[in-house]
């Protein structure tokens, strides 16, 4: 209905063009016009598809077969999450890891493949300040 009333007020369209009179003065006078639509041609972009994961895929750089990551950090790129590790791995942890997927870079500090040993060592480091906020990620 829309495009109807559209297309029949573009098609009947009054314009107003300044004539003069025989007493010199410009008097307005209506003028109709017929116009014609043009044709457009609409034009589907296709959007762009991210293709994501559905799950974390850890790296060759950490322990086979684990689960279960203890997460430290999640940085912007590889190159952030390489420099903690390399701080992480000269205090004396040597499982650390980069863990990349969905998306996102995440620093593993440490990993299990047992779900209870990796809270009970969640928690051991959470007393320490540094490490308060780590995580627990488990790998589907």
């Amino acid at each position: 209905m829309h495009n109807l009333f559209h297309q029949n007020y573009l098609n009947q369209l009054t314009l107003e063009t300044p004539t003069s009179n025989n007493s010199g003065s410009a008097v307005l006078q209506k003028k109709q016009e017929q116009i014609k639509p043009k044709v457009v041609k609409e034009v589907m972009v296709p959007k762009k598809i991210e293709k994501k994961s559905t799950s974390t895929i850890p790296t060759a750089t950490s322990v086979k077969n684990s689960s279960y990551y203890i997460i430290t950090a999640s940085v912007a790129n590889r190159t952030d999450a390489q420099n903690v590790v390399d701080k992480l791995k000269k205090q004396g942890f040597s499982g650390a890891s980069i863990l990349q997927g969905d998306g996102r870079v995440r620093v593993s500090i440490m990993s299990f493949s047992n779900n209870a040993e990796a809270n009970t060592k969640l928690s051991q480091l959470k007393k320490n300040a540094t490490f308060k906020d780590a995580w627990l990620l488990t790998a589907k």
